[in-house]
C-alpha cells in the first residue's frame, strides 16, 4: 500500500513538474517574439526617424513629434548614420 501511495505522489509530482515545465517554455516563447517585434518596430522607428532627419527635421523637432527625448533621437540618428558609414567603408 505504501509502495502504491509512493508512486502516486511522485507521478503526480512529476506531472506538475511537466506541466510547469510546458508552461516555461510557452512563456520563454512569448517572450522572445515579444522581444523580435519590439525590435522590428524600434528598427522601423529609427528608419523613420532617420529619414525625417535627412529631410531636414531636427532631433528637437523629431522630439516634438515622438514624445522622444531630443538628446536619445540625437544619439539614435549618429550611431544609425555611423553605422551606415561603417558599411560602405567596409562592404
Amino acid at each position: 500500500m505504501r509502495r502504491n501511495i509512493s508512486k502516486s505522489l511522485l507521478e503526480a509530482t512529476q506531472s506538475t513538474l511537466d506541466k510547469w515545465a510546458v508552461k516555461i517554455r510557452e512563456a520563454i516563447q512569448l517572450k522572445e517574439q515579444e522581444q523580435q517585434s519590439y525590435s522590428e518596430k524600434r528598427q522601423k522607428l529609427l528608419d523613420e526617424l532617420v529619414g525625417a532627419h535627412e529631410k531636414g527635421l531636427s532631433a528637437r523637432e523629431l522630439s516634438k513629434i515622438t514624445g522622444i527625448s531630443h538628446a536619445t533621437i540625437a544619439r539614435w540618428i549618429k550611431e544609425a548614420e555611423e553605422k551606415q558609414q561603417n558599411a560602405k567603408e567596409n562592404p
